[in-house]
């Protein structure tokens, strides 16, 4: 309802694209898949749990952890995908534990509070996948000792 506000139409996917793309912004649509995008770049984030819909205040606190993601990442689009990617996780963990929505707002605030990097990477979801990636390092001669990293954006397009 938001998105039809800001945006005048549907929201569609092209509908966001277009929208970020002409306001130079960054759009994350949550629901039963998360849509985010900055014109350019778009992520379909597919987790959570049904009772998100059920429970009152999940905007404002995917809104507050969208923040605490904007304060420490430059890149408001990896901050909105984390922000997306952490709320979907911590509905899943408080879905596992509540038989209702009563027990899941009372679940989702504990599995935020407890949520973690070490919790994320072991998350156990059908819908949720860690891509491992790896390389080769072309040593030339008279390379200084020493270890080396990189980073790098990994795009996924699902159709």
């Amino acid at each position: 309802a938001e998105f039809s506000a800001l945006g005048g139409g549907t929201m569609t996917r092209e509908n966001a694209i277009g929208y970020a793309r002409a306001k130079r912004t960054v759009v994350a649509l949550s629901g039963e898949t998360d849509l985010i995008t900055d014109g350019e770049r778009v992520v379909a984030v597919a987790n959570g749990h049904a009772l998100m819909a059920k429970v009152t205040a999940m905007g404002c606190a995917g809104s507050a952890i969208l923040s605490a993601c904007l304060a420490v990442e430059p890149d408001a689009f990896r901050a909105a995908v984390a922000a997306l990617v952490i709320m979907g996780v911590a509905g899943e963990l408080a879905g596992a534990k509540s038989e209702g929505p009563g027990s899941f707002a009372v679940a989702i605030v504990d599995a935020l509070h407890n949520l973690d990097g070490p919790a994320l990477r072991t998350i156990n979801s059908p819908r949720a996948f860690f891509v491992g990636v790896g390389g080769s390092l072309l040593i030339n001669a008279n390379q200084a000792d020493g270890d080396y990293s990189a980073t790098f954006d990994l795009i996924a397009a699902y159709q």
